[in-house]
């Protein structure tokens, strides 16, 4: 029990490192898929020993704490991130869970996507105007990085007026700011990769910097 536990905490440790330089520093040291399978490692340990998870274990947490020189913006409602699977079996417990919660649907579609990754954000128009765009941070609590998201081309400042569909007076939209790979090619010696890209060109202190970088929105 003593060496699990070991190495539990060494596993927290290692994904703490990786989460900080990966969200905070926008400088990752090791790929996508080398991080899935450290978390999963971490996974597998909490569900095999429920008594170790503590409040700081990196599965509590959806991104990460807020980088300081922003203003922070508390999220109405918390932004998730996405879940994945490694096997047929975890695939087969996701649909058992949904079809457990769906239970006056017996019939449903699934379509699939690529992943555009790169940095989560939330936009949020008054009255037809954008007034707010915010980081995910933690899930709970995000940076106010407005003035860079209006420097984004396919993000209307002020939405158009449609009969058919009326302007709330208060809209979120949540999506993800990104760079398509054929943009990043001349940005290749200033960022590991694009996701890191997008999330270190949307937190540039000056709106100007941001402006500069190829950064679209889906």
């Amino acid at each position: 029990m003593h060496d699990i536990n070991f190495k539990y905490e060494s596993l927290k440790e290692l994904i703490r490192k990786h989460d900080h330089n990966y969200y905070v520093l926008d400088d990752p040291e090791i790929s996508d898929q080398e991080y899935d399978l450290l978390f999963k490692k971490l996974l597998e340990i909490e569900n095999t020993n429920p008594e170790f998870v503590s409040a700081d274990s990196p599965s509590q947490r959806v991104g990460i704490t807020p980088l300081e020189g922003f203003n922070s913006f508390n999220h109405k409602k918390q932004m998730l991130s996405l879940a994945n699977v490694f096997s047929r079996e975890e695939l087969v417990d996701f649909f058992t869970r949904v079809n457990k919660r769906l239970v006056d649907i017996n019939e449903y579609e699934i379509f699939c996507e690529p992943k555009m990754d790169g940095a989560a954000i939330s936009i949020i128009y008054i009255d037809g105007i954008l007034t707010t765009g915010a980081t995910r941070g933690d899930g709970i609590k995000g940076e106010d990085v407005t003035s860079n998201v209006k420097t984004i081309k396919s993000i209307p400042q002020r939405l158009l007026l449609s009969k058919k569909y009326p302007i709330p007076s208060y809209l979120e939209i949540r999506g993800e700011v990104y760079i398509q790979n054929s943009d990043f090619k001349n940005l290749k010696e200033k960022f590991a990769n694009p996701r890191n890209a997008a999330s270190g060109s949307l937190r540039q202190k000056n709106p100007e910097d941001t402006k500069k970088i190829p950064l679209k929105f889906i």
